[in-house]
């Protein structure tokens, strides 16, 4: 059994062809406390695999780290998971939030098992009774094709978490279409709903969120986590906060622990207060997630009025589009302001956790420094933090100042980009060949599948384009090392950009795109597609607002990747390009649109 590591604030995402042994060791490198996650592997690819090692082998230093499994049969990915707990994982989790066709389709297991949620209960049973003690948990997303209402979300985690010793969810904030929408689309189309990991936190205040989807680097990661929103933390209010301290709740005791059948929580409104977390029968939360036929068909008649588009969400998405150019206060913008009064002293410091898994295990942190620069045990809603395909393509930018910032070290793993390519040189130098070498010389790992997770590194800095032509040629010549292709090709980098320190999490927070305007919390009516039209009107509307032409009025273009009127589904998703002349016509084709909708 793997030794708890503490809060998992900040994590790399399990991406297919891009978190391999070598990309985590390179970001060990930049961040030694970031948790990383492997590629998903297939249960039967553990089970009947000859070559176990080069799926599941990882050197000690890649602590904290999760095992993704795919699969969707309780009794083999037991199997797996006990082959899975030899190599020392500090995690089991399963997916349940991919939408490739290679996964959902013929394999039936990733986001379709969002479907069968009993199922995906009886798994985690499964993996939990192998696993000896070590953690398991459920990634996922909002919903999948027509089911994906947030009282759908909340019934596969009630029903989920019921059903097994899962306590910890990792929530992917969109849903995803099984059909039509290639796996790039279904992390790019879907509108983000970060304000339902949040919602998930208010009705589930016994499990644990973290949230994946739109952030894309440490600055945004650490707002996400501070972020406490409109409304109390779970389990504090005005008339308990003086004498009870919140605790957070430890991911080591949690997440194998016996379901819990209530909680206390006050009763409150949408708009700001901690309600108590109500769910219904597990026979009620299944008929939400796969209505019987009759239902389904009475529900589709009278979506225009209960289960679609109010005149609320009409008008809210109205003035939406009419004030883009004035967004609404973004959560990253209100935990700026939260950390500035609180440095300033101007409000009090924020209730820190008592666990002790929350402190820094290794001896290295200060206390004073997790505070002042750290996350450290500040109790917010959601439990961590989760970046993808930005981790991947900046590696440097994402995570080298995530230990300082988020997990409150005195001082970042690296210095510099010069000392990253150090350390990885000789780390490529010991593992090449170390899985076969064969009869023809080609060993495996091979130099370009090392070189690969490198290719990022200097990614938007100058020189970065020459260097990686040059790289590329350097490879065609079959090299002997990864340090003999640098040699011939960092000439391309400046000297300053080699040596130049880890860029704050404050210089990121104020050079990235910040969240999404965050919204009122979920209500269970509410879907999970809504609004894609309308998000692609308003950039558009906004193109067209600025942007002059030498031909006439003002144009704009803009591809929408789907029209999709939040109530129908994949069966309504199609592609278009719309020609928007001025705000007028966009505001028509606004008008037009949330007419359809409602009368769908």
């Amino acid at each position: 059994m793997a030794q708890s590591s503490g809060r998992q604030l900040l994590s790399v995402a399990p991406m297919m062809d891009c978190t391999d042994l070598h990309y985590r060791q390179l970001a060990r490198i930049i961040s030694k406390r970031t948790w990383l996650w492997t590629e998903m592997v297939v249960d039967k690819t553990i089970l009947h695999t000859p070559f176990l090692d080069k799926f599941l082998w990882f050197p000690p230093e890649q602590h904290p780290i999760v095992c993704q499994l795919g699969g969707s049969d309780p009794a083999t990915l037991a199997a797996a998971v006990k082959k899975v707990v030899e190599y020392g994982y500090d995690e089991i989790n399963l997916n349940c939030g991919c939408p490739s066709d290679r996964v959902a389709g013929a394999g039936c297991f990733g986001a379709s098992l969002m479907l069968q949620p009993d199922l995906v209960a009886s798994c985690m049973k499964a993996m939990a009774d192998a696993s000896n003690g070590t953690a398991v948990t459920v990634k996922c997303r909002l919903g999948v094709d027509e089911v994906d209402s947030y009282e759908q979300l909340k019934a596969f985690i009630n029903i989920v978490s019921s059903g097994s010793p899962v306590r910890h969810f990792i929530v992917h904030a969109r849903k995803c279409f099984l059909h039509g929408l290639n796996p790039h689309q279904n992390r790019t189309v879907p509108p983000l709903r970060h304000e339902w990991v949040y919602s998930l936190r208010r009705d589930f205040p016994h499990l644990l969120f973290s949230l994946n989807g739109g952030v894309q680097n440490c600055g945004e990661a650490k707002a996400a986590i501070l972020y406490e929103g409109p409304f109390p933390t779970p389990g504090h209010t005005e008339e308990n906060s003086q004498q009870e301290p919140l605790t957070h709740h430890n991911a080591s005791d949690t997440h194998n622990s016996e379901p819990s059948d209530s909680c206390d929580c006050p009763q409150a409104s949408i708009h700001g207060a901690l309600h108590k977390a109500t769910t219904d029968s597990a026979e009620s939360d299944r008929m939400s997630i796969n209505p019987p036929v009759e239902a389904s068909r009475l529900e589709s008649t009278n979506r225009g009025s209960s289960h679609a588009i109010t005149c609320g969400h009409v008008a809210a998405a109205r003035l939406e589009v009419n004030s883009v150019i004035e967004p609404g206060e973004s959560i990253l913008h209100a935990a700026d302001l939260r950390l500035t009064a609180l440095r300033d002293g101007q409000i009090s410091a924020p209730l820190a956790a008592t666990n002790s898994s929350h402190e820094d295990t290794e001896g290295t942190g200060c206390a004073e420094d997790a505070q002042s620069e750290g996350v450290g045990n500040s109790v917010g809603l959601i439990e961590g933090v989760m970046i993808g395909r930005a981790a991947y393509n900046d590696p440097w930018n994402c995570l080298a100042d995530a230990d300082r910032s988020i997990f409150g070290e005195p001082a970042n793993a690296v210095r510099s980009r010069r000392e990253v390519l150090e350390r990885y040189t000789e780390y490529c130098d010991a593992i090449m060949g170390k899985f076969g070498i064969r009869s023809d010389g080609h060993m495996e790992p091979n130099v370009r599948l090392l070189f690969k997770p490198l290719l990022g590194l200097f990614h938007a800095e100058p020189g970065s384009k020459r260097w990686k032509a040059a790289v590329d040629g350097v490879l065609k010549q079959d090299p002997p090392s990864v340090r003999h292709v640098l040699d011939l090709t960092l000439h391309h980098i400046p000297s300053e950009v080699l040596d130049s320190p880890p860029p704050s999490a404050q210089q990121l927070t104020t050079n990235s795109a910040a969240f999404r305007s965050f919204g009122d919390l979920a209500e269970p009516q509410d879907r999970a597609g809504f609004n894609q039209t309308l998000t692609a009107l308003k950039r558009a509307a906004k193109e067209a607002a600025s942007t002059p032409s030498h031909h006439g009025p003002k144009r704009s273009s803009t591809r929408a990747a789907t029209l999709q009127d939040g109530t129908l589904g994949a069966d309504v998703v199609q592609s278009s390009c719309i020609e928007l002349q001025s705000t007028a016509e966009a505001d028509k084709f606004l008008t037009s649109a949330t007419q359809l909708a409602i009368s769908s």
